[in-house]
């Protein structure tokens, strides 16, 4: 059986930068090198590395932090340029970074 192909995006331009990639070290080191065959992406603003992504690999995991990555815009990105690959939709991921809809009424 062939192994997944993921990409771990981690770095970003948000202030968060050190976190996000402290992240993506994690996740890359708890991916099974069995049945994963993986790679990480220091991603720093540039949008080429992640159009070259395109047909290199089965999913995405964003690991991103801050502006950017939690606003939902690069899983956006992410859709349009490979759409099924990253897990979550960004319907689900803006509301998250906006206290104010993230926040039960009162």
């Amino acid at each position: 059986m062939d192994k997944v192909r993921v990409a771990v995006i981690m770095g970003g331009i948000s202030s968060e930068r050190e976190i996000s990639l402290r992240s993506g070290a994690q996740v890359l080191a708890a991916l099974d090198a069995a049945k994963y065959d993986v790679r990480s992406l220091d991603f720093t603003g540039d949008i080429a590395p992640l159009i070259a992504l395109k047909g290199a690999v089965d999913v995405v995991f964003l690991a991103l932090h801050g502006f950017g990555g939690e606003d939902g815009r690069i899983q956006g990105l992410l859709d349009l340029l490979h759409p099924g690959a990253a897990a979550q939709q960004v319907e689900l991921v803006q509301p998250g970074h906006d206290a104010l809809l993230s926040q039960p009424s009162l």
